[in-house]
């Protein structure tokens, strides 16, 4: 990956999380698809957010 994750970022997961949304798909919509369309780079990071939650 070429940028991480941003504070920002993490910033508009929690507030989805605090809308309602599950926090999986809140991290999946924030966090992993905006840093890469890469399917298997994708893959690993929705692993990563499953083991947390």
């Amino acid at each position: 990956l070429d940028e991480g994750i941003s504070t920002r970022m993490l910033i508009h997961a929690g507030e989805l999380i605090a809308r309602g949304v599950a926090a999986t798909a809140a991290c999946r919509v924030a966090l992993v698809r905006p840093i890469t369309d890469d399917p298997d780079m994708r893959d690993a990071l929705d692993a990563a957010v499953a083991t947390f939650f």
